[in-house]
This record gives structure tokens, sequence and C-alpha cells, in this order.
């Protein structure tokens, strides 16, 4: 059984990435670029004193299975959800 790929696929145009803010004019006013996924306001203070309170756990592997991670969900969401109602990957692609 071969592959079957859409007809479609080998003519589409490939991805072209969002311009950089030099390519782009804001006639003067300053400019949030947005395209490509980027953050204006940085990383939020609370994410920042996380990574600086973790900071001596980060060579270390998370347990694959995510429990302590589920588990704080399934609290998050007030036990309405079990930590095995939850799927976490590395990637939407490891999910599939």
């Amino acid at each position: 059984m071969g592959l079957n790929f859409k007809t479609y696929l080998p003519e589409s145009a490939s991805y072209k990435g969002g311009k950089s803010k030099d390519d782009v004019s804001a006639g003067g006013k300053k400019l949030h670029k947005m395209s490509s996924n980027e953050n204006p306001l940085g990383p939020s203070p609370m994410a920042l004193r996380a990574v600086k309170e973790n900071l001596s756990a980060i060579s270390e592997y998370p347990s694959p299975m995510d429990l302590r991670f589920r588990k704080a969900l399934s609290d998050f969401y007030k036990g309405e959800l079990s930590p095995e109602q939850f799927i976490t990957t590395n990637s939407g692609v490891a999910n599939i």
C-alpha cells in the first residue's frame, strides 16, 4: 500500500515567513510585529520568576508521562478533569 498524497500538494506554494520589522513601514508609528508569533511585551514577570526559581533543575529531563504536570492541570480545573484525561507532548506533531 503506497502513500496517497493530495494531487494539489506538489503545485502548492511553499510557506514564506513573516516580514522583518525592517521590511515593513509603519509611517513613523511604533510598530509591534506579530506576524511570526512575536510577543512585543516580552515574557511575563511570572514566567521570568518561575524560570529563575527553577534554574537549578534546567538540566533535568521531565518525566515522560508528565504525571506531576497533568496532576497540576487536574488540580487547576478543580478535579473536573482527571490527570489521565490530559495528553501532554513536546509538540502538536508528537501528539498526532
